[in-house]
Formats: C-alpha cells, sequence, structure tokens
C-alpha cells in the first residue's frame, strides 16, 4: 500500500514538473513568435522610438518613397524643437526605417492615427549572418532547403522578379530569399488562432 502511495506521489510529480517545463517552454516559444527587434505588435511609435532612436529614413506609406531624416539626437532640425521631416510629424509617418550594422536594416510599419505597429523588419542582403536576429530558427543567409526544413511549407509563396516570398500568414511570419538564400524575416499580424502554433512549437522542441 505505501509503495503504491509513493509510486503515484513519484509519478504526479514527474507529470507536475513535465507540465512545468512544457508550459515555459511554450511561453518562451510564445514570446519568440510575437517578437521580432525587441518589439511587438502591441508596441506603438513612441516605443519604437524611446527603443532605437530616431529612424535613418521614413516614408507616408509602402507605395512612397524613402526619406532621409535627418534627425539629431535631440531632435532639433533646422532650429526646430519638434521631430520634422519633410515639413511633416515624424508620427505622421507609418514607416520608419533604422541603419544597422553588418549593411542591415531594420524597419517598422505603423497603422495610420493610432501608431500601434503592424510589422516588423530586419533585411540584410549579404549572405553572412549579421544584425537581424533568426526568427522560427531561421536566419539571414540561410539557404532555402534549411528554411523549408525548419518553418516547413508555408501557407503560399510568390515569386516577384529574384525574390521569392514565403508567407506563414497564420503565426504572421514572412520569409523573403533570393537566389536561394534568406535576406529578409518579417513578423506581420497573424490569421490563425492558438491552434496555428502547435506544429511550429512541436517542430521548433524537435529541431
Amino acid at each position: 500500500m505505501r509503495r503504491k502511495l509513493v509510486v503515484r506521489i513519484a509519478g504526479g510529480a514527474v507529470a507536475a514538473i513535465g507540465l512545468v517545463l512544457f508550459c515555459f517552454l511554450w511561453a518562451a516559444y510564445d514570446w519568440g513568435i510575437n517578437s521580432y527587434m525587441g518589439a511587438t505588435l502591441a508596441d506603438d511609435q513612441r516605443s519604437i522610438l524611446y527603443a532605437n532612436g530616431y529612424p535613418t529614413a521614413v516614408r507616408l506609406d509602402a507605395r512612397s518613397p524613402w526619406i532621409r531624416t535627418n534627425l539629431s539626437a535631440d531632435g532639433v532640425v533646422l532650429g526646430s524643437t519638434k521631430p520634422i521631416v519633410a515639413g511633416r510629424d515624424l508620427f505622421a509617418y507609418s514607416q520608419w526605417s533604422y541603419t544597422l550594422p553588418q549593411n542591415a536594416e531594420s524597419q517598422y510599419s505603423f497603422l495610420p492615427g493610432s501608431g500601434r505597429v503592424t510589422g516588423i523588419a530586419c533585411l540584410q542582403l549579404q549572405a553572412a549572418p549579421g544584425s537581424c536576429p533568426p526568427m522560427l530558427g531561421i536566419t539571414v543567409g540561410d539557404l532555402d532547403d534549411t528554411t523549408y526544413l525548419k518553418a516547413g511549407l508555408p501557407e503560399r509563396e510568390q515569386i516577384k522578379g529574384m525574390s521569392k516570398h514565403l508567407y506563414y500568414d497564420k503565426i504572421g511570419v514572412q520569409i523573403t530569399m533570393s537566389q536561394r538564400r534568406v535576406y529578409r524575416i518579417d513578423l506581420t499580424e497573424r490569421t490563425g488562432g492558438l491552434g496555428a502554433y502547435w506544429a511550429f512549437f512541436f517542430r521548433a522542441l524537435i529541431l
């Protein structure tokens, strides 16, 4: 009787430890896949400005040309005490870009009006990994075969010019490759619920 009780207690303890470990791994994975470049889709323009300083370039939307900001550390431009770029307030621009080391670049997209982050991207044209952190275990410079192995098949693919775009819409991740190598990673708003994460979560545990 006592032996059975000890076995039950030991079994319960092992199950509890396993559950705690699983929850920890899930929480770490969930954070990792919902954040990128130190930011999340719950952030806004002011939090990005606080974390990264003034952007190197801005544009009104994806169809507009990039404009160099030339903003100093204190935001003074041509004698103004406000961050003004090409006659507009900095926060009027829905896309910001930052120059990073290793010829890399980070980009942030915002919802006009509220300034909420809707997209985070990092791109680096050179093959060697540098300033862009990994996503789904994928880093800039990875070959396409490695990308499919780590992330699986995307919901859709699209080739534009020399670039191939892999869209993992359910979890809000986009991978862009050229000449069989990854050069851009995007985090966007996801279309799937919690269940969409399971395949990627178990794949991450195995790989």
